[in-house]
Formats: C-alpha cells, sequence, structure tokens
C-alpha cells in the first residue's frame, strides 16, 4: 500500500474517532475525555512496549537505539519523521504530514484541543510503549504544529 494511501485511510479511522472523543466532551467535558483517552492509551503503549520487548529479549535500549522502534509506529500511521539530532541520550525528531492532526484539523477541532488530544493519546502512547524498552526513556512533544503544514518537535531522551 502506498504511503498516501496508509496516510488516508488512517485519517479516516481517526476522525470517526476525534468525533466519538468529541461526543463523550459533551457529555463529560473534556478534560474527563482527555483523561479516559490517556488511560486507553497507557494500555495501548503497555501491551505494544511489552510485545516488543518480548521480541528483542534481553536487548538495552538508549534513545538512539530506541528510535527506529518509535518511528515504525509513526511509519504505521502513514507519518514521515526526519531526525534532527541523535546521540545515545537523545533524539530529537520532527513529523511532516500528521494524520492524527488533519483528522481532527478537518473536523474543525480548535488547535489548543488538537495539542491537548495529542499529548493525552499519541504522546501517552509513545512514552509508555518507550518504556517498556527501558524506565529511563521519556518521549516528549516540545513544539505542536500550529496549521496542517506545520510540523510536530518531539524528543527521546534518556532520563
Amino acid at each position: 500500500m502506498a504511503k498516501q494511501d496508509t496516510f488516508d485511510g488512517v485519517k479516516a479511522g481517526l476522525m470517526m474517532y476525534d468525533a466519538l472523543l468529541l461526543g463523550v466532551a459533551e457529555q463529560l467535558g473534556m478534560e474527563r475525555a482527555v483523561a479516559l483517552q490517556s488511560k486507553v492509551m497507557e494500555k495501548m503503549g503497555t501491551t505494544q512496549g511489552k510485545a516488543i520487548k518480548k521480541q528483542v529479549g534481553d536487548k538495552k535500549f538508549n534513545a538512539k537505539t530506541a528510535w527506529p522502534l518509535v518511528n515504525t509506529v509513526d511509519e504505521s500511521l502513514g507519518v514521515s519523521a526526519k531526525v534532527m539530532e541523535e546521540s545515545p541520550n537523545r533524539v530529537v525528531f520532527v513529523n511532516g504530514r500528521c494524520p492524527i492532526y488533519d483528522a481532527a484539523y478537518e473536523l474543525g477541532i480548535d488547535n489548543k484541543i488538537i495539542e491537548t488530544m495529542c499529548r493525552s493519546g499519541s504522546v501517552v502512547f509513545l512514552d509508555v510503549m518507550a518504556k517498556q524498552l527501558d524506565p529511563n526513556l521519556t518521549v516528549r512533544l516540545i513544539n505542536h504544529r500550529t496549521k496542517p503544514d506545520g510540523f510536530c518537535e518531539h524528543e527521546i531522551v534518556m532520563d
């Protein structure tokens, strides 16, 4: 499947997910909705990270060796990432087009809410997944895009 097809398919699925999240927010409030999302993403990140750890065994990870695994998740969503800085203790990368952002944007969701959803969603997932590889790893969102043709900047660090 072409990368554009992957991107479009993921975006379509995320539009349905975001519409559901907005419905939950209408009933429970946005704060509670993103807290529930965060809890789900923690569980999913734990499950994914443990599965990866089981496949690789006792391999030791640092930021640089964890990066390809984090990037695999992004690639599976049709997101392309570019490494800006790389060392064993820190990898900084930027994401270009993002189906997560585009889906929410097309639904008319405000940029601050999109950022909140991202921080409680995919960032939590990636952080918890990385912590399964090594508890000292942290994935953070440094800068969130402010428009569809912008970019997000993330880092993986060894604490």
